[in-house]
């Protein structure tokens, strides 16, 4: 078997075995983390869920605003796994949660990893054999890969389309071949039904086309990217049918997904700027050296292999555009990237390596000779002209007799390019297999706080994590204690005195909005005694108090008049706040300031269990002072 021009070796069989194996690894171990209890509200809300029901019910524009390809492969997949037990989806989902959430997260492990021999094989047909495998390992370990391929999100699965769209237009770019436009019509079909903005990997084929021009001719390559347009096309309506079923929901949908972007900055996050979000959450996403090498080779690719960077380097260009400009912006969004990152960081490593063999930059030829138009420039791998086959004499020794030293640094460069993620990950996979501080803080509340009472339960998690009132594990209940607040909505007052604080829903970004000090008179007016207050509500204030004044205010309204009773931390003993304190902390304290990337997937070596630092405070004023059972009584409006 080959992949480009040469024979694969042993040791790359070995190699890119061993790499598969490790990211396979890194996505399996604990996958399973807090199951059936699922604390991301994306997962919870989405996917599986509407998985379940894709068949039998019609979705709206907010199941919409996720495209539904992920959601109708799992309904596809549940249907024959709960079909054998005698089940439908709905059934399988309600009566046994965690095979369902399971079976999504495996799909999702699976497909990322996937996409790491598909990237190889792009990438030594585009870059030689050494990038190649460089690029799969850093795609092995990369920590938002990671990460985002261990929960049944589609998110993760995205990037085995953005690889398979590479490799079709690295087949297009060598030879033309007919399969590289069908494999670049698949994967957009397919990454836009999975993730609406992955389409952007149509860039890859449509620059791969347009650089065969000369060599096939204008007739042949319009046809056949006609061809390559059709496949995308049908291959997005059968991950999305909804664009026949109902494409009004579905533009509601990207309309909705739009604004939400763009509707001002995110309670939390002091950046303003795209352009820098994406900038920095490449250097812990990926890694401070990776990112720099992803650089260093884009800027080589433009100098020694232009036909590549003319492939590679504009989808990373026109996506970082259209994604910088919005007002809120998040580290997964920049995934469809990551693939062409660590190619281009692979290149880098490959050319280094180069240099320490005494060869030099692309196989012994000059800056600006034909060289550039090279499609494979490892040594040992046979140049290969986008207009025709390259002259295998000057392509240099092959891999398996360059000097030991040229290997060696090739190894350590990539080790050390890998190890910021890998540490990060492999702590991440570990930490995730312990109870979440939710879990812990369910477990308190049932032990210490009476059916019935009144409590405040600030939006951390899905609300489906509490038991029901007759203490049975059902989990998916609202009914054991009188909650003020679950996540659907929330009953206020004083509008007149608040007026931009009139809002009555409150989900997890709109929590803070709604906060302001004298609810705590409210509280205790109303017998809700019990308040729970996480990290990941008062971490966004205290982030970014500008946004939340009000917010501030109430939390330490609530530090000054409430009793701390109980505090579950997710972080080390000897994990310290600002100025060194150490635990418990205050509302507004912790030792890891917030950040909602970085807090959702656990990646501070700081943890020690997932979750947001989780307070319990007990009002004792008002109707909260009485020795007697209180009553709880929600206001009305």
């Amino acid at each position: 078997m080959t992949a480009g021009r040469q024979p694969v070796g042993r040791w790359e069989w070995w190699a890119i075995g061993a790499i598969v194996l490790v990211a396979a690894l890194l996505r399996l171990w604990n996958v399973d983390q807090n199951l059936p209890l699922v604390y991301n509200i994306d997962e919870n809300a989405r996917f599986v869920p509407d998985a379940a029901r894709f068949f039998q019910e019609r979705l709206d524009y907010r199941e919409l605003v996720n495209p539904p390809g992920m959601m109708v492969l799992l309904s596809l997949l549940d249907h024959v796994w709960f079909g054998v037990q005698g089940l439908s989806p709905t059934e399988g989902l309600d009566q046994h949660p965690t095979q369902a959430y399971l079976l999504g997260r495996l799909v999702a492990a699976l497909m990322s990893t996937a996409a790491i021999p598909v990237l190889w094989w792009a990438g030594r047909i585009l870059l030689g054999r050494l990038a190649a495998i460089v690029a799969a390992a850093l795609l092995a370990v990369a920590f938002l890969p990671v990460a985002y391929s261990r929960l049944a999100l589609s998110d993760g699965p995205t990037v085995l389309f953005l690889a398979v769209g590479i490799l079709g237009a690295a087949w297009i770019l060598r030879d033309g071949d007919r399969r590289g436009y069908l494999a670049v019509g698949v994967a957009v079909g397919l990454a836009a039904g999975f993730k609406y903005n992955a389409g952007i990997v149509v860039l890859v084929g449509l620059a791969a086309a347009a650089l065969r021009l000369r060599a096939d001719g204008r007739g042949p390559v319009l046809r056949r990217t006609v061809v390559m347009g059709v496949v995308a096309l049908v291959a997005f309506v059968v991950s999305n049918p909804y664009v026949l079923i109902d494409p009004h929901e579905m533009w509601r949908a990207i309309e909705y997904q739009q604004k939400w972007a763009t509707s001002g900055p995110y309670v939390g996050e002091p950046r303003t700027s795209g352009f820098a979000f994406y900038a920095w959450a490449a250097t812990w996403g990926v890694g401070w050296l990776p990112t720099i090498a992803a650089l260093v080779g884009s800027l080589l690719l433009l100098w020694w292999r232009r036909p590549v960077a003319a492939l590679l380097l504009p989808l990373v260009a026109l996506y970082l555009l259209i994604m910088g400009g919005q007002d809120r912006f998040f580290a997964r969004w920049m995934l469809p990237i990551v693939p062409v990152m660590c190619l281009a960081a692979g290149f880098a490593v490959a050319e280094v390596a180069r240099l320490v063999r005494g060869g030099r930059a692309a196989a012994g030829d000059a800056p600006g000779t034909a060289s550039r138009d090279a499609v494979a420039v490892d040594p040992g791998d046979a140049p290969t002209a986008a207009t025709g086959a390259g002259d295998p004499a000057r392509s240099g020794p092959p891999l398996e007799r360059r000097p030991a030293v040229a290997l060696g640094v090739a190894a350590l460069l990539t080790v050390a390019l890998g190890a910021q993620s890998l540490v990060h990950a492999a702590h991440t996979v570990a930490v995730v297999g312990r109870d979440d501080t939710r879990t812990v803080l369910r477990d308190w509340l049932l032990e210490h706080v009476p059916a019935g009472d009144g409590v405040v339960l600030e939006s951390m998690s899905p609300a489906a994590w509490q038991p029901t009132f007759d203490g049975r594990q059902a989990w998916f209940s609202l009914t054991r204690w009188s909650i003020y607040h679950s996540i659907p909505a929330v009953q206020r007052r004083d509008r007149d005195r608040y007026p931009r604080q009139t809002r009555t829903k409150a989900g997890f970004s709109g929590w803070v909005g709604i906060l302001y000090p004298e609810l705590v008179d409210r509280f205790q007016q109303y017998g809700y005694c019990w308040v729970v207050t996480s990290s990941y509500q008062a971490g966004r204030a205290a982030r970014t108090p500008y946004l939340a004044r009000q917010a501030v205010r109430f939390y330490r309204e609530l530090a000054r008049r409430g009793t701390l009773v109980h505090q579950i931390s997710p972080f080390a003993r000897d994990a310290t706040g600002p100025g060194g304190t150490r635990g418990p902390f205050g509302p507004l304290e912790a030792p890891v300031k917030y950040q909602i990337d970085r807090q959702a997937t656990t990646y501070e070596l700081a943890y020690d269990r997932p979750g947001p630092l989780v307070s319990v405070y007990r009002l004792t004023g008002g109707r909260c002072a009485a020795p007697s059972p209180v009553i709880p009584s929600a206001p009305l409006d």
